[in-house]
């Protein structure tokens, strides 16, 4: 399980988001310590998005081609599965 915490802030809440680049086969989920659901999406969002530019090894002018392809065919950069969020920290069990 990939996971990834946020600064701690006051009002932050645990949130575990599952997803997918479009095209990719398996979902991931992440977990972060943020203040709302849109914080936790976004974050999700530039979490799986960075590791998708890293893993293709896309130069910045292709990560951008990339990226607004996504956004014209699936109107969206990731596939949101889930969202999940606790008050207490969310473990890999």
């Amino acid at each position: 399980m990939n996971t990834s915490h946020s600064e701690q802030g006051t009002g932050n809440r645990y949130w575990a988001v599952t997803g997918r680049i479009p095209g990719d086969e398996e979902d991931s989920i992440l977990i972060f310590h943020v203040p709302d659901r849109k914080a936790a999406i976004s974050a999700f969002e530039q979490e799986m998005w960075d590791a998708e530019v890293q893993r293709h090894r896309m130069s910045e002018q292709q990560a951008a081609l990339a990226r607004k392809a996504l956004l014209l065919q699936h109107d969206q950069v990731v596939f949101i599965n889930s969202v999940c969020v606790s008050d207490t920290p969310i473990e890999e069990a």
